[in-house]
């Protein structure tokens, strides 16, 4: 009996040596563990929350049109419930509208031209940087012809241009002209060869 009490008293002893031995040992290594950034990772979202509503009120007051594209960088902390972000770009692109007029020179359908003949139209007395623009569809090959009063007056017999400011040939097409000066223009169609030829759709129209 008394052999038993030893070994009983002996085991509660260290049992309480282990608790405070615990105990200690816990005290000690709270020291060295810090919590988590908490206020930190609030004063940083607040201040980047500030921001991005500023960046969007100027936005705001901008007027159209516009596009506004957004760049975004998230970086989540070790905390998976707080997340703060670096930055919020806008990028903001001006759209360009242009403005195009046109007006009608001429148009005409079903001409025929017979041979050993031409057909012209002008002068046109037109502006530095407006653009002419002829428009054909024929039964047989055609040379069209875009000329200045000087390619006019320097044709070879009065007839075949020798100089031109554009020129273009076929059944059918289109053949455009924008002008570097302010000068009188002429538009001349041959049919090939000096053969007959019949024009479907003949039109001019000049864009600025």
């Amino acid at each position: 009996m008394n052999v038993r009490k030893e070994i009983t008293s002996t085991t509660l002893f260290g049992i309480i040596l282990i608790i405070i031995f615990a105990l200690l040992l816990g005290i000690i290594l709270g020291q060295f563990v810090k919590p988590l950034p908490e206020i930190f990772i609030k004063t940083e979202t607040i201040t980047k929350t500030e921001t991005i509503e500023k960046i969007v009120r100027e936005i705001t007051t901008i007027p159209i049109p516009f596009i506004i594209t957004t760049k975004t960088t998230i970086v989540t902390t070790l905390n998976p419930t707080s997340t703060i972000i670096i930055s919020n770009q806008p990028t903001i692109t001006t759209i360009a509208t242009l403005s195009i007029r046109t007006q009608t020179l001429f148009k005409e359908n079903n001409v025929y031209i017979p041979s050993w003949n031409y057909l012209h139209s002008g002068p046109y007395y037109l502006k530095a940087g407006q653009t002419i623009t002829v428009k054909w569809d024929a039964d047989g090959t055609v040379l069209v012809y875009i000329l200045n009063d000087n390619d006019w007056a320097n044709r070879f017999l009065e007839g075949t241009p020798t100089s031109y400011r554009a020129y273009n040939s076929g059944i059918s097409g289109t053949l455009s002209y924008t002008l570097k000066y302010d000068e009188p223009i002429y538009i001349q169609i041959i049919p090939f060869a000096w053969a007959s030829a019949k024009l479907y759709v003949l039109e001019g129209t000049l864009s600025w």
